[in-house]
């Protein structure tokens, strides 16, 4: 029989495996924030409707939370353009749309794990879909899909570096 005798500091082993794990997660939320970036963009392109003031186009966009606390938002980009005579609000849609994903993933209170918010901010956002207007919809159909995708990949080359 082999005497086996380890030599180390648990203390210390703790620490490591925290810190991997703290990598990581920043690595799966920035595979999410890549993908809803993504969608962000693709939704803020329709054409499917007429945003005269702009507010919501800019209300859309997203915020992903780590352990609770704001890790990303989308929102403070402005995109589209006023119709004439009328007054730009985009300012407006990127402050409710921001509130709006962030009393959703607040809603959630996890202190520890990922949340992500994918949203179209104002009020009206729903209207115009059902009146069948691609607003946000259309841009999330593969999310799941792909981010199931992506975030294996993330770890598996997470893994592969740190092996």
């Amino acid at each position: 029989m082999i005497g086996l005798q380890v030599d180390f500091n648990e203390a210390e082993l703790q620490q490591a495996f925290q810190e991997a794990e703290n990598k990581l997660m920043q690595e799966l939320c920035e595979t999410i924030q890549h993908r809803f970036e993504e969608a962000v963009v693709e939704a803020q392109k329709l054409k499917t409707y007429k945003d005269q003031t702009t507010a919501l186009r800019n209300s859309i966009g997203c915020v992903v939370y780590l352990n609770g606390e704001l890790f990303y938002s989308s929102f403070g980009t402005t995109v589209g353009s006023v119709a004439e005579g009328k007054q730009d609000k985009s300012a407006e849609g990127q402050q409710t749309g921001e509130a709006y994903a962030k009393q959703i993933a607040e809603e959630e209170k996890l202190s520890e794990g990922i949340v992500a918010v994918l949203v179209a901010g104002m009020k009206y956002a729903k209207f115009v879909e059902d009146m069948g207007e691609d607003v946000l919809t259309g841009s999330t159909l593969r999310i799941q899909d792909d981010l199931d995708e992506r975030l294996q990949i993330t770890i598996q080359d997470y893994l592969s570096r740190n092996a």
